[in-house]
């Protein structure tokens, strides 16, 4: 096993270097630089895009503008990578003697956010929603010291209530989807910008309360866009 090795090392939250392997590379200076102009390449490629679709990319769904439909666009692709950076490193922490323990969390969270992408359309996705942010919280708050079978038993309800954001976005929007599918990509590239900046600078305990600030937010925004009015463009009954 890995713990067999001698000069093996654990990466904890007081090296957010991960073990010290970038600081032999790169300064925090430069560090910043690096992501400091990924970013705002990005800030502007993706305002150009946003420019470009707001006629060409607008699927003009009743009661809502372009301007709400990218900002959850943008929340969801940034919400994705970042919860499951976060839970993923969750999962490979509790679990980091195995080889393979990044992968195996990488695969468990696709296949529980598929499962959610599966029952966007249910009644149960609100309670499920619901029941994701408190176990995110608790998880992100707690995780250093629960056992590993709860840890993962917390993980599964924000896992599934990630996969239930975008289909739902998509179906709305699917008479031009461009605009929805564009946006997202871009928000993903912040996420993964985030994912990849906030732990080597700050460490991953202040990178999971970003994750699950980004998590409530979407929530949030996400309500707020699917809101009842009388005017969606599809209609969903879940009796049949």
């Amino acid at each position: 096993t890995v713990t067999e090795d001698p000069s093996f090392q654990p990466v904890t939250d007081d090296r957010p270097y991960l073990g010290g392997n970038l600081s032999h590379i790169f300064s925090t200076g430069q560090v910043y630089q690096l992501y400091g102009f990924g970013g705002l390449v990005l800030l502007v490629l993706g305002l150009l895009i946003y420019l470009l679709l707001k006629r060409k990319g607008n699927p003009h769904i009743p009661g809502r503008n372009f301007n709400a439909l990218a900002v959850l666009a943008l929340f969801l692709g940034a919400n994705f990578l970042l919860v499951e950076h976060h839970l993923v490193f969750i999962l490979f922490k509790i679990n980091y003697v195995y080889h393979d323990a990044l992968v195996l969390g990488a695969v468990i969270f696709l296949i529980l956010s598929g499962i959610g992408s599966m029952i966007a359309n249910s009644n149960l996705r609100r309670t499920i929603v619901v029941i994701a942010l408190v176990c995110y919280v608790f998880l992100t708050l707690a995780n250093s010291w629960l056992p590993g079978w709860l840890v993962f038993g917390l993980i599964i309800p924000g896992a599934v209530a990630t996969g239930t954001f975008f289909p739902l976005l998509f179906e709305k929007a699917a008479k031009n989807p461009l605009g929805v599918f564009a946006l997202d990509a871009i928000g993903a590239g912040l996420g993964a910008l985030l994912a990849a900046a906030i732990p080597i600078l700050f460490g991953f305990q202040v990178y999971g309360y970003i994750a699950l600030l980004v998590f409530t937010g979407t929530i949030l925004t996400d309500n707020w866009f699917h809101r009842s009015d009388g005017t969606e463009v599809i209609h969903f009954n879940t009796d049949n």
